[in-house]
């Protein structure tokens, strides 16, 4: 594990940013690794490391790691080493970065598309002056700006401006499978990560469709979308988490299922235990009638929506279906059930 951060600048400004929060970034990074420690700089930024040595590793390496012109820090595991050394007659070592950056000096950043595992890399050229970033699925985050760019391995090392998320200098992800490069001047390039090795693409099915249906007019309204309008073929799911209407719902959403031609399934979600202190899933509490009845969070359910939605993305992936249909409706959106609202939906989009 190792904590990798940088800094560039752009203008005389950002320049004196950077430096501003350098000592910052170097304390924070330690958190990801306090075996060893280093910095390049050159003169419009920085790249640092701090480095947890896994045992089968060499006791020691430069840090930043250097290969000719470059200088690389560099989070992850190359898991296919031993085989890019041979097909290249590199020299090996035990060391990832080692290894990286060895390749890196043969096929540049193009190297990525060969490597087999997690990373991320800073990488500063010293005889083109320019700093690469590159990531597959590693964690990443950034802070940017017409002054400067910023990176580091997790969010909370950039946290350091005090911004809130309505600011421009809240942390980023970086983009998965990207490529960037700047230079002096700002971003000169960008490129997609092309994963060569292991990469994990599901088999879904464009066609295939997954609805979450409790058996009301939502819900069944969204099958209905589903099969008619975008003519996808539907697998309705009702989940049975010992609400009062759990039997209703359940010959609904079969009647429902019947009428579309499609297959209908029941999820046992009963063996939690008993949902919250919710009059959805406890006879012991009075449901809330009349006006008591809009301020709808009375009959929260602890994150019911999310479980329920969860599971039905992992059980779409598993049958090669690659769309999920999710009902929610106006009404409980505009009366606080957090789990409901659009909000909700495209965070898990």
């Amino acid at each position: 594990m190792c904590g990798i951060y940088g800094a560039i600048s752009f203008t005389r400004k950002g320049a004196n940013i950077i430096q501003k929060v350098r000592s910052k970034l170097r304390e924070t990074s330690q958190l990801r690794g306090r075996d060893g420690y280093g910095e390049t700089e050159w003169d419009w930024g920085y790249i640092g490391v701090s480095r947890a040595h896994p045992l089968p590793e060499e006791v020691s390496v430069e840090l930043p790691y250097s290969e000719g012109n470059l200088s690389m820090v560099f989070n992850g595991t190359i898991s296919n080493d031993a085989e890019l050394m041979e097909e290249y007659n590199l020299p090996y070592s035990d060391v990832d970065t080692r290894t990286a950056a060895r390749v890196w000096k043969v096929l540049g950043y193009k190297s990525c598309n060969e490597f087999v595992g997690g990373f991320a890399f800073g990488v500063y050229d010293k005889k083109e002056n320019t700093l690469t970033i590159a990531k597959n699925f590693k964690t990443l985050w950034f802070v940017s700006c017409d002054d400067f760019f910023i990176f580091a391995s997790e969010k909370e090392f950039l946290l350091f401006f005090g911004a809130s998320e309505f600011d421009t200098l809240y942390p980023k992800r970086f983009p998965e499978n990207k490529v960037v490069v700047y230079s002096k001047e700002g971003k000169i390039q960008e490129d997609q990560v092309k994963r060569k090795f292991w990469s994990y693409t599901p088999d879904l099915c464009d066609d295939k469709s997954v609805i979450v249906v409790s058996g009301g007019i939502d819900s069944v309204t969204s099958a209905y979308i589903c099969k008619k309008i975008h003519k996808k073929t539907p697998i309705l799911v009702n989940f049975d988490y010992g609400q009062r209407s759990a039997e209703k719902e359940w010959n609904a959403v079969k009647i429902a299922g019947s009428n579309l031609g499609c297959t209908a399934i029941r999820v046992d979600l009963t063996l939690l235990g008993k949902w919250g202190q919710s009059p959805l899933t406890d006879r012991n509490i009075e449901l809330p009638l009349g006006k008591r009845s809009v301020e709808s969070t009375l009959c929260w359910t602890p994150g019911r929506n999310m479980l329920m939605i969860a599971y039905a993305a992992s059980y779409a992936e598993s049958v090669g279906a690659k769309w999920l249909y999710y009902g929610n409706n106006m009404e409980e959106e505009a009366t606080g059930y957090s789990d409901n609202d659009l909000e909700f939906i495209y965070l898990y989009n």
